[in-house]
């Protein structure tokens, strides 16, 4: 289980325009040292990339929720969840440990395997903490692990039903809702408001169920995406990025991974032709329309390669966005 890394110096930023990265203002974003030796963007251009294969979804999405609580749930949560499940359709709980129609299941991870974060770690994972809770989390003496699975293809009510479990949970036990995924915390209301209320129709936005995380590679950012798994998508990255492109390239990334959960595949291996006139979503079509500049099209072909993994990456596929020189000296004059 991954965790974030306290061992490192963690410096935070706060992006100007935050909510491109559907972060909303309170949301700082990690810069940390990259452990991987990058070549830069000035110097020549080397080989090329594996591009990324033409289908993106997965055949199986897996993904992990758990709660916390302070420091024990206010009732037991076992009968609580077994009360809640016939609420939910899609969610069949395993009835043994090789029940292969279970889409979920309850992951017997002892507490001291599976601590909360710290305070200091809350400062920038915590969604609507305050100070007190963030303190009292810290003498958690009880908590609650969920394992899903799902095929992407059949549609997506349980990972729906799967969020709407989990905050029903929470609300009658008393509990913090943690999603392994992304690595945050939350408190019930900024649950229902980031995972829940935004999704309208048949597929969530998919900027909704993913974060986006900032780290120092030299005197450059790297910005990767964490929580695409949720989605049976891979994770995207963006090497080499000046901290003033940290706006652009964050609704890049958001358009990138909302056409990439509409379409579920490539137009041609490396390549995705976006057009946010054409998404489905009219909810992120309305947003990044309002984010166009003078003579803004809408539309790009870009380039996805297979990306280059570095310390604490989540774990999955992992795609770069890639930005060739088409005759541009180097490459982050191409990126701009």
């Amino acid at each position: 289980m991954k965790r974030i890394v306290s061992a490192v110096s963690l410096l935070a930023i706060v992006l100007a325009l935050a909510w491109h990265f559907r972060l909303h203002e309170e949301l700082l974003s990690r810069l940390r040292p990259s452990t991987v030796t990058r070549a830069k963007s000035t110097d020549a251009p080397a080989a090329p990339r594996e591009p990324a294969p033409v289908e993106a979804r997965a055949e199986t999405a897996a993904f992990q929720l758990a709660l916390y609580y302070l420091p024990k749930a206010t009732k037991p949560a076992r009968p609580v969840l077994d009360a809640l499940l016939p609420r939910y359709p899609a969610l069949r709980l395993a009835a043994s440990k090789d029940d292969p129609e279970a889409t979920v299941r309850i992951a017997a991870i002892p507490l001291a395997e599976y601590r909360p974060p710290t305070v200091d770690s809350l400062k920038y994972s915590g969604r609507g903490l305050s100070d007190a809770q963030a303190e009292a989390l810290q003498k958690c003496d009880e908590h609650l692990v969920l394992d899903f699975r799902y095929q992407p293809a059949d549609g997506y009510a349980v990972l729906r039903e799967a969020h709407e479990l989990l905050l029903a949970l929470a609300r009658e036990t008393g509990g913090l809702l943690w999603d392994e995924e992304t690595r945050e915390l939350f408190t019930p209301e900024a649950w229902k408001e980031r995972r829940i209320d935004p999704w309208k129709g048949p597929r969530p936005v998919a900027p909704t169920q993913f974060t986006i995380h900032l780290y120092r590679s030299d005197d450059l950012l790297r910005a990767i995406t964490l929580g695409m798994a949720k989605l049976g998508l891979p994770d995207l990255v963006v090497e080499d990025l000046p901290a003033s492109s940290s706006d652009s390239v964050g609704s890049l990334i958001n358009l990138a991974a909302q056409t990439l959960l509409e379409k579920g595949r490539l137009d041609a291996p490396g390549r995705l032709h976006l057009d946010v006139a054409a998404l489905e979503d009219g909810s992120e079509r309305e947003r990044l329309t309002k984010t166009y500049e003078k003579d803004a099209t809408g539309k790009a072909d870009l380039t996805l390669v297979a990306g280059t993994r570095d310390e604490g990456d989540p774990a999955n596929r992992l795609w770069e966005i890639d930005f060739p020189l088409a005759g541009h000296p180097t490459r982050l004059e191409a990126q701009n």
